[in-house]
Formats: C-alpha cells, sequence, structure tokens
C-alpha cells in the first residue's frame, strides 16, 4: 500500500479499513502514525473535519479488540493471582510510611510492585510498565501496563479485608483489559474490551437500565466525600477503603453507584475495563484521564470519579456528587 492509498483509508471512516490499515505497519510506525494522529485531533487551526477524521480513526483503534497481545490476560490473571497470595500472608504488618499525598506504603507494596514488574517486563520486553511506586510518566508508547500492587493500602497496614492488587493493559493510553485481584475475599475480576466483565469465571452484568434508586440499595463512596459531606444519593452507603474493590462491585450489580474524589490512574485503569464490559457507566470530573496524555505524570494528577450501573442513574447521583458546578470528562 502506497502512502497516499495508507492515509486515504486511514481516514476512510470506516471502522474495519481503518483498523486494517494501522494494523498493516511495524510497532515503530504504528507509534509514529498515532502520535500524528494526535496531534491533528490537537491543533485548533486545523479544519474540523481533519481533526474529526483523526478522531474516529484514534477511536477505531483504541477500540480494536483483536489487537491485544496474545496470551496477555491469562499470564497477567495468574501473576496477580500469585502476588495477591503471597501478599495475604502479610497483612496486618501495622507498620507503614506516609508518602507526600498522604497515603501509606509498606515494604510489602515495593516488593509486590517489583515482582509485577519485573514479571511484566521479561515477558513482555516491548512494554513499557507504569507503576504506583515506580515509573509513573507515560511516554506515548502503543503498549503499557499499569499497576497498583496494593489497593487499600490503609486497610491492608491495619488487616481489614478490603484491599487488592490491581494490573491494566492500555493502548496509546487507554484500557483494553483489566485484572483485579482481592485475595482475603477470594474473588478475582478480570475484563477485555469486547470480551466481557468475568468474576471467578462468572460473567457479570449490572442493571444499565436501572432508573431509580430503593433506598435498600447501596452506594459506596470514599471517606473523603463523608468528611465533605457530599452523601445524598438516595440509597445506603457503604466506605470499603479500595477503589477497585468498589469498581469491582459497580460491575457485579452489589452497588448502584461509587464515588471518590481523589484518584490517580493506577486506582481506576483495571476497573475501568471491568465496569464498562459489565454496562456501567463511569466518567471523570475536571481532567480527561485516558486515553493518558504522552508525557503525563501518573504520580501528579489526581481526579474524581463518579460510577454508577446506568446513564440515568449517573445523572441522578451527579446532582450530588464532588463537582457539581463542573463538567465530566467522558474519558
Amino acid at each position: 500500500m502506497n502512502i497516499d492509498s495508507f492515509w486515504e483509508a486511514l481516514f476512510s471512516e470506516d471502522t474495519a479499513i481503518v483498523r486494517a490499515a494501522f494494523q498493516s505497519l511495524d510497532a515503530e510506525e504504528r507509534g509514529t502514525v498515532f502520535d500524528t494522529l494526535r496531534r491533528i485531533e490537537a491543533d485548533m487551526e486545523r479544519i474540523e473535519a481533519q481533526r474529526d477524521a483523526a478522531r474516529f480513526a484514534m477511536n477505531a483503534i483504541h477500540s480494536d479488540a483483536q489487537a491485544l497481545p496474545e496470551g496477555a490476560l491469562e499470564f497477567a490473571r495468574a501473576l496477580v493471582h500469585d502476588v495477591a497470595q503471597e501478599l495475604k500472608s502479610s497483612r496486618g504488618v501495622r507498620q507503614a510510611t506516609a508518602k507526600a499525598d498522604g497515603s501509606l506504603v509498606t515494604q510489602f507494596d515495593l516488593k509486590a510492585d517489583q515482582r509485577l514488574c519485573d514479571a511484566l517486563a521479561a515477558h513482555f520486553p516491548g512494554h513499557t510498565v507504569l507503576s504506583e511506586e515506580r515509573r509513573s510518566i507515560y511516554g506515548g508508547e502503543e503498549w503499557a501496563w499499569m499497576i497498583d500492587p496494593i489497593d487499600g493500602t490503609t486497610n491492608f497496614t491495619w488487616g481489614f479485608p478490603c484491599w487488592g492488587v490491581l494490573v491494566a493493559l492500555l493502548r496509546f493510553g487507554q484500557p483494553m483489559l483489566g485484572i483485579l485481584d482481592f485475595p482475603e475475599t477470594a474473588e478475582q475480576y478480570w475484563a477485555s474490551l469486547g470480551g466481557g466483565a468475568f468474576r471467578n469465571g462468572e460473567a457479570l452484568h449490572c442493571d444499565s437500565d436501572a432508573a431509580e434508586v430503593l433506598p435498600t440499595q447501596l452506594f459506596s463512596l470514599c471517606s473523603r466525600s463523608v468528611k465533605a459531606g457530599l452523601t445524598q444519593f438516595g440509597a445506603k452507603l457503604r466506605v470499603s477503603g479500595s477503589c477497585g474493590y468498589d469498581l469491582a462491585l459497580l460491575a457485579a450489580g452489589a452497588i448502584v453507584g461509587t464515588q471518590q474524589m481523589h484518584v490517580y490512574p493506577w486506582d481506576i485503569a483495571a476497573g475501568w475495563v471491568l465496569a464498562a464490559e459489565a454496562g456501567a457507566v463511569i466518567h471523570t470530573f475536571d481532567a480527561t484521564v485516558f486515553p493518558l496524555a504522552p508525557g503525563s505524570d501518573c504520580a501528579a494528577r489526581s481526579v474524581a470519579v463518579l460510577g454508577a450501573s446506568s446513564e440515568t442513574l449517573w445523572a441522578k447521583f451527579s446532582a450530588h456528587t464532588v463537582s457539581q458546578n463542573k463538567k465530566p470528562e467522558k474519558s
């Protein structure tokens, strides 16, 4: 395919043609072309039709479930489970160090992070690995793993059972698969783009047609929301202390919504895919998270997140959430 035919195919506005043209490139060429699409879409001096075409092409590439590396989900599921089981024997350590943002880190976070990073880098040598405890700057690479070695470190430190290991795989900054393993409850959740959401092999589907909230249903939120008095959601409230666990409960239909005031990309990347594949709705406020922009420091930005089991409930909850007067970013 000559260069003119290639760009004609890429801007064809036919999803299948766009994906086929993009997949015909080698890895280095894909990175260069996608970076070009990013620049076109962000260039306010270009005509809107060009920006729309670039946006369409990027969306087609981001949503291509067939592009996932062979065996990635199976390898990551086994790895995450092994790390979670190893951590289980060490919970309740009661010793931790406070980080700059006030959250805790233990020696076990660091050990788990090292094991996950090393195993993923060895098995997928062409992939970047981003981590809460190590590299946090996304360079724009096609494939990047994102790790939260212990989601709910405070719970882990004191022996409270809501904590887990979260791993996601991103393509050009957009989550495409996620694994969330909670060893205390013997639950592993996973999802891949277009492949559905699962808990221990059981397919998950939330009530995506729900229009009303019953007073006996559950809504999970963070402790910061409670302190701020942002608690009027029409359901019984629960605080688990783990953003990942809340997103897993949303995907499973155990809760009708969740609010998190101060989360980072690794807190939500795995749950983002899981919730979406189960039919839930999740948006951020104040800033777009996904796709990650090249050069973004994941440790330097936090956002507010609101999730719900349906678009209707999301709209109802958003009237009472952390940024009542701010527009949500539909990442």
